[in-house]
């Protein structure tokens, strides 16, 4: 149970939330209509599954997508409770934040205290991603509620040694991978802190074991219906896609000295309409992989993973309201100048509106800021050798960023931001717990608060 003072602060910044919401959904652009480059696709998919029943009229003779379709099956769900609508999708997405704010709160509260779960709260209701990928038809949100989800069960697996939320928290993240098959690697850093967690338990192979299980159990049904529908066993495609369409377009570019997007169209038509000839390009591929410089290729994908971690999601906001801005536009990396005349253009560039600009600038500020107090809150884990919360935060932000190098952007850092957001509020609970007391003297309490 909360207390009434911490009921308020929910309700306070519930309304806050939903108010910045309302206010953000009147200034969407009616050209672009909650859509970015990958959003068409998802509404074709969603619409023939909501209007046929089946995402392959005519099984097996349809050609699979590359992008896997947990998200447009989310969204024909939504069309069938309502309307094939977007506005009532994006309204169910904004409550999803919601939710996903709640149980942020819940999992911070559990691992650290109620004031760090109020803080985390706040952060998330005012969190520019979240309010902006709410009001995308992207897969983002959605995404982001099963990672949060699945940390939640999770940590009160550590908390309590709850085995049933650790088999669910397995489930939950197999069930992200029908969104976006990103998370389809995580257990192997997953799986061995949870060996050495339960080194001493004589049930450790049980315990892995079912979790395993419980990870494998959608994707593999997912998998059943791709062999159904569209007689191939597999999970999609997107793995070839952003290696040889999203990643190599990278390399090409700052080979050639030209643009990402130009050496995508380029390659685009090697392969062909329906990519039969892209055996050509994956050898085109690996060719260059031998010939060029042995740290090239790790450069370009290195360099796309600082993008993921410094992109500013008003970037996102301009594609949103502005009808002269789309997606993959406006890149730091592209601007001339010294660096601080690099990051002010990148703030303020396709801003047609002064308030976009007074957003991205305070977004840039508080992005500095909040790294400093991730920083603060693992330095003090580390002293309080809370180890275990040092291996799942770091290992899911290392994987889920590294993952982002085929071509990094603040909207691939949806993935982890919640984690940065549970290290910043803890930062700053530290911090002004820190004008009172000595902290390193202060006891948080990690007994289950639920």
């Amino acid at each position: 149970m909360v207390s009434s003072k911490t009921l308020s602060f929910l309700v306070l910044f519930s309304f806050i939330f939903l108010n910045l919401s309302i206010l953000l959904y009147l200034q969407v652009d009616p050209l672009k209509y909650h859509s970015d480059v990958d959003s068409s696709a998802y509404l074709g998919k969603s619409e023939l599954l909501y209007k046929s029943g089946t995402f392959a009229p005519t099984p097996a003779f349809e050609n699979m997508p590359y992008f896997v379709l947990g998200y447009p099956m989310f969204m024909a769900i939504i069309y069938k409770i309502t309307s094939d609508s977007i506005d009532f999708l994006i309204w169910a997405q904004i409550l999803l934040v919601l939710l996903s704010a709640f149980l942020i709160f819940l999992t911070s509260r559990r691992l650290f205290n109620e004031a760090v779960g109020i803080i985390a709260f706040a952060l998330t209701c005012i969190n520019l991603g979240f309010l902006v990928f709410a009001q995308f038809v992207l897969t983002e949100t959605l995404l982001s509620f099963l990672f949060i989800a699945f940390i939640e069960r999770f940590s009160l697996y550590l908390t309590e040694k709850n085995t049933s939320a650790l088999y669910w928290s397995g489930l939950i993240l197999g069930l992200s991978v029908c969104v976006k098959p990103a998370a389809l690697y995580y257990p192997l850093l997953l799986l061995p802190l949870l060996y050495i967690l339960n080194k001493n338990n004589p049930q450790k192979t049980k315990f892995l074991t079912n979790f395993s299980i419980m990870f494998a159990i959608p994707i593999f049904f997912y998998m059943v219906h791709n062999k159904a529908a569209f007689n191939e066993f597999k999970i999609s495609k997107l793995e070839s896609q952003n290696i040889y369409f999203w990643f190599y377009p990278n390399v090409l570019a700052f080979v050639h000295g030209t643009t990402s997007n130009a050496e995508r169209a380029k390659l685009q038509m090697i392969a062909g309409a329906d990519y039969e000839r892209i055996d050509v390009v994956k050898n085109m591929f690996w060719a260059d992989l031998k010939a060029y410089p042995i740290g090239l290729f790790p450069y370009i994908w290195g360099k796309n993973v600082i993008k993921t971690f410094l992109g500013l999601y008003t970037s996102n906001l301009k594609v949103l309201v502005d009808p002269n801005v789309h997606g993959g536009d406006i890149s730091f990396f592209n601007m001339q100048g010294t660096f601080l005349q690099k990051a002010w253009l990148y703030i303020q560039s396709g801003a047609s509106y002064q308030w976009v600009k007074i957003v991205g600038l305070l977004e840039a500020i508080w992005s500095l800021l909040r790294y400093f107090l991730c920083l603060i809150a693992l330095l003090w884990l580390f002293y309080k050798k809370r180890f275990d919360l040092l291996g799942l935060f770091l290992s899911f932000i290392f994987y889920f960023s590294i993952v982002t190098g085929h071509d990094g952007c603040a909207r691939f850092r949806m993935m982890f931001e919640f984690i940065l957001i549970i290290l910043a509020a803890l930062g700053l609970w530290l911090i002004i717990k820190r004008g009172k007391h000595n902290i390193l003297d202060q006891e948080i309490n990690y007994e289950n608060q639920d």
